[in-house]
């Protein structure tokens, strides 16, 4: 037999919308023992980072299941399907190279640069998939988000899941291009691609994790974020050479500096020089790994610590 009081009571909130933390304190007592103190905390209340990440990786199917649903979805009305998302980046890179390639010069003196801007074009494209996504997964599931306790950092996962299956599908794609385009083919520098992979996905899911964090209590941000994205994708080394925009801005060293001071220009580099053969630079393996850790701590610890406040923003 057991007898049941309540110690503390709920404080009333003016919000319905503001996440309460509850603590509730029993007395079980049975006919043989002492009572004892039971303290019960309700799932609003805050998770340690070793339980939040526990709980996330209980959501791995979860996971999986939303990332996997939203390629399908994406195009199932469509004749081609799955095929989208080869075609989109491939005609993505077509215009490009008409418009920038042939009509701006960008081609000009460079036997290589359909392959360039192929493997700029997969990479930048998976990045900005990844990180307007993981925004709208937030915004998107907002009655999920609200009505339900769980790590809503599954959501940016699922969408850097997402973008990278387009990422991959490029890739699988790329020497079927180039090879007989610009008679680039496989070969041991393909070794180098799984670690420009890893550090590209680390960073660029911290990245969306930070942006996320910011995007749902500041809704501006999320209509910013794609021009910005457009901004980003200039001031990389995508559309044009290395080689070309110093020649065309002048001063080299100076303009050089600048440009490795953004992350892409590391992992650009690592890319090229897996799929095309260019030589490794390990100054740019240390930046890239540099901007991948401090990026993906940044981004995940900021998220998790905002995550319960998520809810009242939606």
């Amino acid at each position: 037999m057991f007898d049941q009081s309540q110690d503390a009571m709920l404080e009333s909130r003016t919000d319905p919308r503001r996440i309460q933390t509850r603590t509730y304190t029993f007395h079980v007592v049975a006919t043989d023992t002492q009572p004892q103190p039971v303290t019960v905390v309700s799932a609003n209340a805050p998770l340690g980072l070793r339980r939040y990440l526990h709980d996330l990786w209980k959501l791995r199917d979860f996971t999986m299941y939303l990332s996997m649903g939203n390629i399908t979805a994406r195009n199932a009305r469509t004749t081609l399907g799955l095929m989208w998302w080869l075609v989109n980046p491939l005609l993505m890179t077509a215009v490009y190279f008409v418009a920038f390639g042939l009509i701006l010069g960008g081609a000009k003196g460079e036997p290589t640069y359909l392959a360039h801007l192929i493997s700029g074009i997969f990479a930048f494209r998976f990045m900005s998939q990844a990180i307007n996504g993981s925004i709208n997964q937030i915004v998107g599931n907002a009655k999920l988000v609200v009505n339900s306790r769980f790590p809503r950092l599954a959501l940016p996962i699922a969408a850097n899941v997402e973008g990278l299956f387009g990422l991959l599908v490029g890739l699988g794609a790329f020497y079927l291009i180039v090879m007989p385009l610009n008679g680039i083919y496989p070969g041991m520098s393909l070794l180098l691609l799984p670690v420009a992979l890893v550090l590209h996905i680390t960073f660029t899911f911290g990245a969306s994790a930070l942006v996320a964090r910011f995007a749902v209590p500041y809704r501006d941000v999320q209509n910013l974020v794609p021009h910005l994205m457009r901004i980003w994708l200039y001031l990389s080394p995508v559309l044009w050479t290395y080689d070309r925009i110093t020649n065309l801005l002048g001063d080299g060293k100076t303009w050089a500096s600048l440009m490795e001071l953004n992350p892409m220009f590391s992992f650009l580099s690592l890319y090229r020089s897996a799929l095309l053969g260019q030589p490794i630079d390990r100054v740019h393996l240390g930046v890239a790994t540099a901007w991948a850790i401090i990026t993906l701590l940044l981004g995940v610890v900021s998220f998790i610590r905002n995550d319960r406040h998520l809810a009242r923003h939606l």
